[in-house]
């Protein structure tokens, strides 16, 4: 089994994780953390401390933070970073979260693919597709 955290500032991880729940429904492996401004990294920390006993009944654990160098990635990291079964990727994005969810057996460099792949100028984009078909 699968689980996976989402870390961030504020509510970003809570409504990423209600996002993916609007589209694959209610997901009990699906988990979320927030950096308050007024708790700080010490009382995330403590949030991680009483989420890890619920994280031990999986094999393999992708952690998404919301952004390279920040406190929520860099707490996560020091708690977690030598357990075998974890992969921590920052930058998180919905396409990623969404594929972890939805597709078994996919790996940390095809989750960041995913989310690059899922960043684009969509004004162009679809600009685009109708001078396509006017043609």
């Amino acid at each position: 089994m699968r689980a996976f955290l989402i870390v961030s500032h504020g509510d970003l991880a809570a409504g990423m994780k209600m996002s993916v729940e609007m589209v694959a429904g209610e997901r009990e492996e699906v988990y979320s953390l927030g950096l308050t401004p007024a708790g700080g990294p010490a009382e995330l920390e403590e949030k991680l401390d009483n989420l890890l006993p619920e994280l031990e009944k999986y094999e393999d654990i992708f952690v998404f933070t919301d952004l390279y160098g920040g406190s929520p990635g860099t707490t996560v990291f020091m708690r977690l970073a030598m357990d075998p079964r974890v992969s921590i990727i920052s930058g998180v994005n919905f396409p990623m979260v969404l594929t972890a969810v939805l597709t078994p057996g996919v790996d940390a460099e095809f989750l960041i693919n995913e989310a690059r792949n899922g960043i684009l100028d969509l004004k162009a984009s679809l600009t685009g597709m109708d001078d396509e078909e006017d043609e």
